[in-house]
């Protein structure tokens, strides 16, 4: 049969006539439906008509799938297991897992996935492949499928199951011998139908009618771009300037690969339209736009948080899921979501990358009674899932439905609309998802979780607006419908026509005979020709953008959008802001504001904050004022700072055994080795104490080398010294500098042979001793010992102790000559300007640190770096921004 027996273009009025007689209207989707629906009705209403016929719309799927339960009820067609699509995964997932070509996948589920795509095509191309059997066998993976095929059919036929394509099948043979049951019927906004919907409109259809939106343009712009993002926005400002201005126009933004940047471009438009919804907590309301590309309902925020749920009681989940779990707004856990702050610092310290239900359990229960109820909750939930074994899909979703209650989803909070419909949705899911019980199958725990979160990764969920004025569509959805105005984006010619893409598992020459879809360029062209054409006559007011500059190639617009009146092309700047075209500038005022709040209370300090303020007076600020720092990256093995306690612990021990260099030469070599083995494990238990599970045996024996052999090397370079006594170890001091007292804690002090004190502090890192000298010190935090220090005494010197694996040695400065190499007289270090003496230089600390600490106390947080080096290992990049700034000056 030809495709239509009458063509009709026009706008929709042109349908009023066929509604009047009765006609039954197809549409290639629901959108298209609704559209149809809501224009219809508003022409009757202009017309101010006492009575006329309800409008018959259906999209296509819809209708048929009607037109085989009555065909099935009335014993036309056999009788048979209806499947669903995910039902019907399942059933080519078993076939694919069975066959011998199974070895040799890298991702089975994927590919079964895309045999049940080829055959649907073959079904809708009403083509069996046995009668093209040389073809299918020319390859190994068209012969791959061939085979999957084959023993998909024995599959479905045992089960007597019918996949929702198959059900088309079975409707068109049974409508062959049936007189036509409508006299007219519309197909409205197809550009494309499959030669298997064809047959059954034929069979159905006494007349045959194509009907296609068509507006005359009445103006027509064309934006060149910077990239993508830049289109989005423009057109996103585009939309919002309309809509203030009219809120009964019908706008929308049309991306042809919506589906490819669905997030990208509803992070843009919402960021417009409803800045609120980039916080995941807070309840948007706006229903000022809709996006036509559904996103899979796991996704989001109240199923995924149901997802992570029931994960959680089973399976370890990274530290991001688990705060994702902890903070979601729709648990409910007894208590507020702030108390559980101090949890967040616990789960990063523990360093690393997955994180178990019970290890969850024993940090709250170390928090104490502030998480008491977020504490039963995880016993309830551990306790909820212990022994549970699956034997049947309904088993399984009463199971998790008891795991969630206990979790208190989704009553953490009152939902939104969307909050609404996203939990209608899952009701509705779980309730395709237990069809999955009529295939007989029984699950284990790990492959029903898979299966359920696969499922809901295959739902796919459209949020529901009633008053959305602007459509953000993709170029199948747009197609067919009419808007008072009208946005394309991405139409440069590198992107549209889009280049085909034939199917991997089908022979290419069959796709290409047949006219499959993506088969070939001709047929591409031809079918993004008819696209092109019905897009600019779609809108009387139209907008075209494409980006300049694709993949370091040049672009213009798309010849399939060129025209004999050469529209001009605008060349939009990257930086020119977006509103530039659709509404007036307002001018903008800048405030400088570089100070924070001062301290009104005494208060205390340490060396950390006058060091950072030291090195960026901002970085101090948020570090040690407003206690923000990042978060603790997941590490292999003992990180840097156990093993810098566990060599402090160790050394504190020895240095408490052996108070002086004599006392250290006089010890016997049995006895110094018993000590330094009970120290390396003094060291080891330190370490234990700040952890949640033990040290692995096998890390614990190496580390316990490592520092027994570090501990001998040292203790050997400490016996070669000028003879010295142990003062203190790890003991507390404090000093009033600034208006508040500084607390630190002096790792060691020494007194020599002439009375004064040798001031140690351990690293395990490199270390600069000229930093400490500089009028500005980049590291204030030996100064500030010594100022500390000096109040017990006088001081020879300052030194760290070097304690690396690769070098060990005292680095330093002194009043005068130490006879230790790496500890330099202060007259050797060649300052400028030069200091006079050692009190000179205390002189010069005391004034330094004194500015820093004022400096603290009143609040000063500008963003001025010491050095460029004082922002290589900063984490707040992304809040001063100082990168942008240097490439704006740039």
């Amino acid at each position: 049969m030809t495709m239509a027996d009458e063509n009709i273009q026009g706008p929709v009025e042109r349908l009023l006539p066929l509604v009047e007689r009765g006609a039954l209207i197809l549409t290639p989707n629901r959108r298209m439906s609704r559209y149809l629906s809501k224009a219809i009705e508003a022409e009757i209403a202009q017309r101010k008509e006492r009575s006329w016929p309800t409008p018959r719309i259906l999209p296509i799927d819809s209708w048929a799938y009607k037109l085989w339960n009555q065909q099935l009820i009335t014993g036309k067609i056999a009788a048979q297991l209806p499947l669903t699509r995910a039902q019907d995964l399942l059933l080519w997932e078993q076939v694919v897992a069975q066959s011998p070509y199974n070895e040799t996948l890298l991702r089975p589920a994927a590919t079964a996935k895309m045999a049940q795509q080829a055959s649907e095509i073959l079904t809708l191309w009403q083509l069996d492949p046995e009668t093209e059997q040389d073809l299918f066998n020319s390859n190994e993976d068209t012969e791959a499928f061939l085979h999957w095929h084959r023993a998909y059919a024995a599959l479905a036929k045992q089960q007597n199951s019918s996949s929702p394509v198959a059900q088309l099948s079975s409707l068109q043979r049974s409508l062959t011998v049936l007189p036509a049951s409508e006299p007219l019927l519309v197909m409205a906004g197809f550009e494309a139908p499959s030669p298997l919907q064809l047959d059954i409109l034929g069979s159905v259809a006494e007349r045959l009618v194509r009907f296609q939106i068509h507006y005359s343009p009445q103006t027509t712009q064309v934006f060149a771009c910077t990239d993508l993002e830049h289109e989005l926005r423009l057109a996103a400002d585009w939309a919002f300037a309309l809509k203030a201005q009219d809120p009964d126009r019908r706008i929308a933004i049309v991306v042809q690969n919506l589906n490819d940047c669905r997030e990208k471009a509803e992070r843009v438009v919402a960021r417009r339209f409803d800045p609120q919804a980039i916080l995941p907590a807070e309840k948007s309301g706006i229903d000022s736009y809709d996006i036509s590309a559904g996103k899979p309902l796991s996704s989001t925020s109240l199923v995924s948080t149901a997802l992570l749920a029931l994960r959680a009681a089973y399976r370890p989940l990274s530290i991001e899921q688990w705060l994702q779990l902890l903070y979601s707004p729709h648990l409910d856990m007894g208590q507020p979501a702030e108390s559980r702050s101090g949890l967040v610092d616990a789960l990063f310290g523990l360093r690393v990358s997955q994180v178990s239900l019970a290890t969850v359990k024993q940090l709250v229960t170390r928090a104490g009674p502030q998480l008491q109820g977020l504490a039963d909750t995880l016993t309830q939930v551990s306790t909820a899932v212990r022994g549970f074994k699956p034997v049947s899909v309904e088993a399984w979703l009463a199971h998790a439905n008891d795991v969630l209650s206990v979790w208190g989803w989704p009553q953490g909070r009152s939902l939104s609309s969307d909050e609404y419909q996203q939990h209608q949705a899952w009701l509705q899911a779980i309730e395709d998802f237990s069809m999955f019980g009529a295939l007989g199958n029984t699950f284990s725990v790990r492959s029903a979780l898979e299966l359920l979160a696969r499922h809901m990764q295959e739902t796919v969920y459209h949020r529901q607006t009633q008053s959305a004025q602007v459509q953000l569509l993709g170029g199948l959805e747009a197609s067919g419908q009419g808007f008072d105005y009208l946005w394309l984006v991405g139409m440069g010619d590198r992107q549209w026509p889009r280049p085909p893409r034939p199917h991997p598992l089908l022979p290419l020459e069959l796709q290409v005979r047949l006219g499959m879809p993506n088969a070939s360029v001709e047929r591409e062209l031809d079918y993004s020709i008819r696209l092109s054409r019905g897009f600019t006559h779609s809108s009387s007011h139209l907008v075209i953008s494409y980006p300049r500059v694709q993949d370091d190639v040049v672009c213009q617009l798309s010849p399939l959008l060129a025209s004999d009146e050469q529209w001009p092309v605008s060349v939009v700047p990257p930086d020119t802001p977006e509103h530039f075209l659709f509404e007036t500038s307002s001018t903008s005022e800048t405030v400088q504001d570089e100070n924070g709040k001062a301290f009104l209370l005494a208060g205390a300090g340490n060396s950390a904050a006058l060091r950072d303020q030291a090195a960026c007076p901002f970085k101090a600020y948020l570090s040690h004022r407003l206690k923000i720092r990042a978060l603790d990256e997941p590490y292999t093995g003992l990180t840097p700072a156990e093993k810098g306690t566990a060599v402090h612990r160790a050394l504190e021990y020895l240095w408490g055994v052996y108070t002086s260099q004599q006392a250290l030469l006089e010890a016997k070599n049995g006895e110094l080795d018993s000590k330094i083995g009970e120290a390396v494990e003094l060291g080891l238990a330190a370490i234990e104490n700040r952890r949640l599970d033990t040290i692995p045996r096998k890390l614990a024996e190496l580390e316990r080398l490592r520092l027994h052999k570090l501990l001998v090397k040292w203790l050997e370079l400490e016996a070669q010294r000028p003879p010295f006594e142990i003062v203190t170890t790890e003991q507390d001091y404090s000093l009033e500098l600034g208006n508040i007292t500084w607390r630190q804690r002096l790792d060691r002090v020494d007194r020599l042979s002439d009375g004064r004190l040798l001031l140690i502090d351990y690293k395990t890192g490199l270390v600069n001793p000229t930093g400490w000298l500089k009028p500005r010190p980049q590291d204030p935090q030996i100064p500030l010992y010594e100022l500390t220090l000096r109040q017990s005494g006088p001081v020879a010197g300052v030194a760290v102790a070097s304690l690396r694996s690769d070098g060990l040695a005292f680095q330093g400065v002194s009043a005068d000559a130490l006879e230790l190499d790496q500890i330099k007289a202060l007259d050797d270090m060649r300052l400028d300007p030069p200091l006079a003496d050692w009190a000179a230089l205390e002189e010069q600390w005391l004034t330094e640190l004194t500015l820093l600490a004022n400096e603290y106390t009143d609040g000063r947080a500008s963003v001025d770096p010491h050095t460029a080096a004082s922002c290589n290992y900063c984490d707040y990049a992304p809040v001063c921004r100082i990168n942008l700034a240097q490439k704006v000056a740039l």
